[in-house]
């Protein structure tokens, strides 16, 4: 149920701000096992937001970073802890992901170990 919920907000958010989006990557990406995530980006700040399957916490995190070229790095906004990936775009439809650390809250666990890289397809 909380999943759906963020679902909706996301849409709503990309829906009021499309005519702020400007980055070429801008839209839905299906990050393969852990869920979904919307980027968008303008003068070259990238914002991503990724809702995380059920299996994967049911949660939702916010990130920012700065693109170059086709490579970002991205730190969480949202949620405690600290999380940065890097983000390499493959093609216009294929990006990886690639976590490069992870500092948890107090009594909890990373998701994913550092290293470990993930495959985003871009479905919108």
């Amino acid at each position: 149920m909380q999943l759906n919920k963020a679902l909706i907000a996301i849409s709503l958010l990309l829906s009021s701000m499309q005519s702020f989006a400007a980055g070429p990557y801008d839209g839905i990406w299906i990050v393969d096992p852990i869920g979904y995530a919307t980027i968008n980006e303008n003068d070259g700040v990238m914002i991503v937001v990724v809702v995380y399957h059920e299996d994967y916490g049911d949660i939702w995190r916010a990130y920012q970073g700065v693109r170059t070229d086709n490579k970002a790095r991205i730190t969480n906004i949202t949620g405690e802890g600290k999380l940065v990936h890097d983000i390499e775009i493959k093609t216009d439809m294929i990006a990886e992901i690639t976590q490069v650390s992870c500092i948890p809250p107090p009594g909890y666990e990373c998701l994913l170990p550092n290293g470990y890289k993930l495959t985003a397809t871009k479905v919108w």
